[in-house]
């Protein structure tokens, strides 16, 4: 299934044609196919597969590794470009293994992406350091919830550039008084700790389904139970109910959008643009003419 409509879904085998640039790898389904093809054919021979996405190269990387895949196995971008893979496992070794945590935690289809982090940053992270949990915790059906915070928490150290050890409060803190007196854009700061907890779920659900992808079927889950809710039958991402900074900082942070202008209803608006509700400090004072969408109700404006 696709973001708007569907994609049809195939029992994908060596020899399945591909049709056209959209028919095959644009399906969920049909990664995870792919995944199981390699680890039933280990024969030497070619396996090229024609594919721009991220996620199939991810897959690739890690099936190859893990199953130890004699065959030679390419994948050519719709451009021409050859990748090949095998190469690629040999220059990462052991870390193969934990680039499937690796690249779920840093967004993908169904997992959310970091701001000013992209594949980049966390392939350097990865290999500057050593997170056994990426492989070990995530994706692992037994995994507890203190595990995948530790295993979230560790990576997320490293690509923030913080300490070890250093929760994602006092890395938002470090990192917000580093930048005082700049402008800072919220979305840059890790998160909290609430949403990197649902975060890290979500990601441990994807990677559960990844790794069994060499098996007859994915295991039976309650998604509710992996950082998901269900809203009129549609899953949704589960969000926090944690502010993103302590009450005392909140008071403090403003905009400057005149309300007659309407600029609160726009990304312009610094407030609007770090998913906060205006107040009374800013220069719309959050009346009734603020068009802010995470304006909060006259009772809490009394509270700040």
């Amino acid at each position: 299934m696709r973001r708007a409509g569907l994609w049809s879904s195939n029992d994908l085998t060596v020899n399945t044609p591909l049709p056209s640039r959209d028919a095959i790898m644009r399906s969920k389904h049909n990664k995870l196919q792919l995944s199981k093809v390699l680890s039933t054919y280990s024969f030497t021979r070619v396996i090229r597969i024609l594919s721009d996405d991220t996620d199939v190269f991810v897959l690739l990387v890690y099936w190859v590794y893990r199953n130890k895949i004699q065959a030679t196995v390419q994948m050519e971008r719709w451009d021409g470009a050859v990748c090949d893979i095998n190469t690629t496992c040999a220059q990462l070794g052991p870390k193969c293994l934990q680039i499937l945590g690796m690249h779920y935690i840093t967004g993908s289809d169904t997992t959310s992406y970091l701001y000013g982090k992209g594949k980049v940053s966390a392939l350097k992270t990865l290999r500057a350091g050593d997170f056994p949990g990426l492989y070990s915790v995530l994706g692992e059906p037994d995994a507890t919830h203190a595990q995948l915070m530790e295993t979230g928490q560790a990576f997320f150290c490293a690509l923030y550039g913080q300490q070890q050890g250093t929760t994602m409060s006092e890395a938002r803190y470090h990192m917000y008084i580093k930048k005082s007196g700049k402008l800072l854009k919220i979305m840059s700061l890790p998160p909290t700790e609430q949403n990197l907890f649902l975060h890290i779920l979500r990601t441990h659900l994807q990677t559960i389904l990844a790794k069994s992808a060499d098996q007859q079927a994915p295991p039976e889950l309650d998604i509710t139970k992996y950082g998901w809710e269900i809203e009129d039958g549609i899953p949704v991402p589960a969000t926090s109910d944690q502010p993103p900074g302590p009450q005392d900082l909140m008071d403090v942070v403003r905009c400057g959008c005149k309300a007659a202008e309407k600029a609160c209803g726009t990304e312009r608006c610094s407030c609007h643009h770090g998913n906060i509700s205006c107040t009374m400090y800013c220069a719309c004072i959050c009346s009734d003419a603020c068009f802010n969408p995470f304006k909060t109700g006259d009772e809490d404006q009394d509270e700040v």
